[in-house]
């Protein structure tokens, strides 16, 4: 996918998101920061890393 593809595709994402929350009633949704991406690379860093802790655990329990 390209970098305009992306582009294209992350406005319409806005769009829908806009629009949802039109329909409900809500505010519109804030646009994303650096703070937020670093709290989610932070978030799946630590998942990915919880995640092979459990699966060597589970193959040194199945030996």
């Amino acid at each position: 996918m390209s970098h305009d593809n992306i582009l294209q595709e992350a406005a319409r994402h806005r769009q829908f998101q806009e629009l949802f929350c039109a329909e409900l009633g809500l505010p519109a949704p804030k646009p994303w920061t650096e703070d937020d991406e670093g709290r989610y690379r932070a978030w799946i860093e630590n998942s990915n890393r919880r995640l092979t802790e459990w699966a060597a655990r589970r193959k040194a329990i199945a030996g």
